[in-house]
């Protein structure tokens, strides 16, 4: 089941995509109940 999910990231959103050291970084952003302005938001943001 990973190794499904791995390769649609891969072949679908060309996730990851690697920097010259080999390393990549990904960001996920739970806007929950919509866009809201700094400072006023509830819930969170994950950094991986």
């Amino acid at each position: 089941m990973v190794v499904e999910k791995k390769s649609i990231l891969k072949e679908k959103y060309k996730i990851p995509n690697l920097a010259t050291d080999g390393f990549f970084s990904m960001t996920f952003w739970l806007f929950g109940d919509g866009y809201k302005q700094e400072g006023k938001m509830t819930d969170c943001v994950l950094m991986i």
